[in-house]
């Protein structure tokens, strides 16, 4: 029999239809329940830009963070582009260094060929570089691909258990045994929705007169234990 060939294909339907609801349903519990736990890995990629500002935008004044409109942090350890090595992640940015392609959370690692690693190296380099012969700005950045590991990760799981699902409900004892038991079901005589709400308020009120019972018996007991002494009066 060929996988996609479906066994008994006009019998079975109800049976095969609840079982594959309910099946789906517990995967798509399980989907999220991955990616909700792929969310504190937090996965990046690391990348390099070489970011070149034009001479016309610098002007000839000593070039400063303020002129070029940026603001920056020393970062933290899950910022780091590559090594151990101390780097400056950019908090703000406008003007001049946005126009080239500056971003937030970049981290400088160069001007020109000067590699800075703290903020006073950063600004040594920028005052000992020429505005007439513009600027370029090496930066680390760091990409999330959560959403990509998250969606690659629900479609992967999706997908193998739709075709153990499908395997599974064309195998001919399983398929024979819910046409039998959608077979039987079908003789059964259900009951009227009258003949429910009457059985559930007899259910109902059994349950309080028995409670009712038990409740006296109780205090009975309890008074009885107390007139011989075995339990202390209270």
């Amino acid at each position: 029999m060929s996988f996609f060939a479906i066994y008994k294909p006009n019998q079975g339907f109800a049976t095969r239809v609840v079982t594959g609801a309910a099946a789906a349903l517990l995967v798509a519990w399980g989907i999220y329940w991955l990616c909700d736990e792929l969310s504190t890995l937090r996965p990046t990629v690391a990348s390099t830009a070489v970011l070149q500002i034009d001479a016309a935008k610098l002007g000839s004044e000593p070039l400063t963070l303020e002129g070029l409109g940026i603001k920056l942090k020393t970062p933290d350890a899950a910022e780091q582009p590559s090594d151990d090595t101390p780097t400056l992640a950019v908090t703000s940015v406008n003007y001049v260094a946005k126009q080239a392609g500056l971003q937030t959370r970049d981290v400088i690692t160069h001007i020109g060929a000067v590699p800075v690693s703290a903020r006073d190296e950063l600004i040594k380099a920028l005052r000992q570089a020429e505005p007439s012969a513009g600027l370029e700005l090496t930066v680390g950045r760091r990409r999330s691909i959560l959403l990509y590991v998250q969606a690659a990760s629900a479609v992967a799981t999706a997908l193998v258990f739709a075709a153990l699902l499908w395997w599974i409900l064309n195998k001919p004892r399983v398929v024979d045994f819910m046409i039998a038991t959608e077979s039987e079901m079908r003789k059964v005589n259900w009951p009227t929705r009258r003949e429910i709400i009457g059985s559930t308020w007899l259910v109902i009120c059994g349950t309080l007169l028995m409670a009712l019972l038990l409740f006296t018996v109780d205090i009975g007991f309890a008074l009885l234990f107390r007139s011989i002494g075995v339990l202390e009066g209270g």
